[in-house]
């Protein structure tokens, strides 16, 4: 109820004292589907908003039978993992560390180091087709795991 609470109050406003807009108004559209989509969401499916799922994906042996722990959003975590999944409750993120195995970096994204990834880089573009339920390679793995453990969870 807190939460809610928060999302509905003059707090998460565009405008403030005087009626005045505190957010550019190109930006208005965007912040009104978003106070949409949060105010038809339940407080369970608030709680990513303000508590990221983040879970640790640099391991080749992943399996979407047994998802990897959920870590917490600190520095630590940051600097030990060098390839996140990050969900807030709207959009699912990659974090990809500088240490990161130039092999996934090349099998994620199709370049060569860290420095040429493309951060506008879409899902379509990382996951141009549907894997087979029984493909057991990291990139289906990946997206099963976006799929099926994290959008259903919405």
């Amino acid at each position: 109820m807190y939460v809610l609470g928060i999302l509905k109050s003059p707090f998460m406003s565009p405008y403030g004292p005087g009626g005045k807009p505190m957010v550019a108004i190109e930006n208005l559209d965007y912040m009104n589907y978003l106070r949409f989509a949060l105010n038809a969401m339940s407080p369970e499916e608030t709680l990513p908003l303000f508590n990221p799922w983040i879970m640790s994906v640099h391991d080749y042996g992943i399996t979407d039978a047994e998802l990897p722990a959920l870590e917490s959003l600190d520095r630590s975590t940051l600097q030990k993992s060098p390839l996140l999944l990050c969900f807030n409750g709207l959009a699912v993120y990659l974090y990809v560390g500088k240490q990161c195995d130039p092999y996934l970096i090349q099998l994620i994204f199709k370049v060569q180091e860290f420095t040429q990834i493309n951060k506008n880089m879409g899902e379509w573009d990382i996951f141009p087709e549907a894997h087979d339920v029984a493909d057991t390679s990291y990139l289906a793995v990946l997206q099963r795991i976006i799929n099926n453990s994290i959008r259903t969870q919405r």
